[in-house]
């Protein structure tokens, strides 16, 4: 039985607070929920602060993007770092794929050479998740992408690819979505990553960033906490995190389910790359598979800390590109 053909819930540029409480999600073709924003492309600039902009995705033309006396943050598209922010003096609806814009920041100064994203800050949805469950679904459980406060907490999911992912781009899906406070505690999270070509982590943090753009720069997400998980699954890889300012992993207990033999077997079970600060501390991994390993590539300040920790190695996933 398919329940619906794709998300079965799907919130883009929302402000206010967005709460899932007590939903079963089952059987979808796609993800239980997925929120994030816009990133439109500058394709024209008029003079320093006037530009236009239309969508990188058909899907999202028509979009309300903007309005007089919103806050909109111009990003580089290679690396997803900030250019500045402005607030919108002017804006012309020319047609559903193009705007024409004039705010407070004088874009003069960036080289023609880098190409821009614009974001609209006003998509600053909190998102409350409590008590749901996410099954025989074939995609990910939540993809959450909001500059807003995030709790995830309570819930059980088993999707079929990656449990939660934490994205955000400027040259695939145009998802916005800098993430600045994240915590997901007290959830369980069954057999995963059954699906998809690539390895489905069971939280996922990718944002699309090119390989040659990501070291040095500021971290795209702020402080994301995964705290109190019950994680019972087959493949190797649990945790992918590229580009966090603080990434804290505390006290989950993981638990190799052996249902399937593991279809990324060289991975590491956690793998952390270009993020300011990683800890991981007090997680149970007795039940989990032996001579397995944490990766650490480019991570400024680490602490591992607790009884049985996998040891530490560079083993960064080769699959995880462009994102």
């Amino acid at each position: 039985m398919v329940s619906a053909s794709a998300d079965a819930t799907h919130f883009v540029g929302c402000s206010g607070k967005i709460v899932l409480r007590a939903c079963r999600f089952e059987s979808m073709l796609d993800d239980a929920t997925n929120i994030h924003g816009v990133y439109m492309t500058v394709v024209d600039r008029f003079s320093g602060n006037r530009f236009g902009a239309s969508f990188g995705h058909f899907q999202q033309e028509g979009f309300d993007f903007a309005e007089q006396g919103d806050s909109l943050v111009f990003i580089d598209r290679a690396d997803l770092g900030v250019l500045g922010c402005g607030r919108v003096e002017e804006v012309n609806h020319v047609n559903e794929n193009y705007y024409i814009i004039r705010t407070g920041f004088d874009l003069s100064a960036i080289p023609d050479s880098v190409h821009i994203a614009v974001g609209n800050r006003a998509a600053d949805a909190d998102v409350e998740i409590s008590e749901c469950t996410v099954r025989y679904n074939r995609a990910r459980s939540f993809l959450l992408s909001t500059p807003g406060d995030v709790c995830v907490e309570n819930s059980d999911l088993s999707s079929m690819m990656a449990g939660i992912r934490i994205c955000g781009d400027a040259n695939y899906w145009f998802e916005s979505g800098r993430t600045r406070n994240v915590v997901i505690r007290n959830n369980r999270f069954g057999t995963m990553a059954t699906g998809g070509r690539s390895p489905q982590a069971v939280l996922q943090i990718d944002p699309v960033i090119s390989h040659d753009a990501r070291s040095g720069g500021t971290p795209y997400h702020g402080c994301i906490r995964f705290e109190g998980n019950l994680v019972e699954s087959f493949d190797n890889q649990l945790i992918y995190a590229l580009s966090v300012d603080s990434l804290v992993i505390s006290r989950n207990r993981f638990v190799d389910s052996r249902r399937f033999e593991p279809r990324f077997a060289g991975l590491s079970v956690i793998d952390a790359q270009h993020c300011r600060s990683v800890t991981v501390r007090n997680n149970d991994f007795s039940g989990w598979k032996e001579n397995s390993t944490i990766s650490l590539v480019d991570c400024s300040e680490h602490c591992l800390e607790g009884e049985e920790m996998p040891r530490m190695v560079e083993n960064p996933n080769p699959y995880f590109y462009e994102n």
